[in-house]
């Protein structure tokens, strides 16, 4: 159907890359994302880049942190949840496009502008 995969990544991605063109890059979860965005913009930039967050993680890490464990609160949300927070949300916006299950996520994240 001309539709290439690479799962597991390729060491060799830029090599793939600057073989060929494509159209779009489809790109699963966040921190794939933060990691392989760059390298395919440095070596196909006219290759349009979709996210799928599947889910926000960043709300989901934090009900882990804040509710989960209710008898035994974890604690308040932190410095490397916000670090976290902040590389999910411009890996969004780094994204030419993003994929989200709900629009209050796609807002949330600014994908839904």
């Amino acid at each position: 159907m001309g539709v290439e995969t690479f799962v597991p990544i390729r060491p060799q991605l830029e090599e793939a890359l600057a073989e060929a063109h494509y159209d779009v890059a489809l790109l699963a979860f966040w921190e794939n994302a933060e990691l392989l965005l760059p390298r395919i913009r440095a070596f196909s930039p006219s290759t349009r880049i979709v996210v799928d967050m599947v889910d926000l993680h960043l709300l989901r890490e934090a009900r882990n942190i804040l509710l989960v464990e209710r008898e035994a609160p974890r604690g308040l949300l932190d410095s490397i949840f916000g670090s976290a927070t902040a590389r999910e949300i411009n890996t969004y916006a780094l994204a030419d496009a993003v994929l989200s299950v709900s629009q209050p996520e796609a807002c949330a994240c600014g994908a839904g502008r």
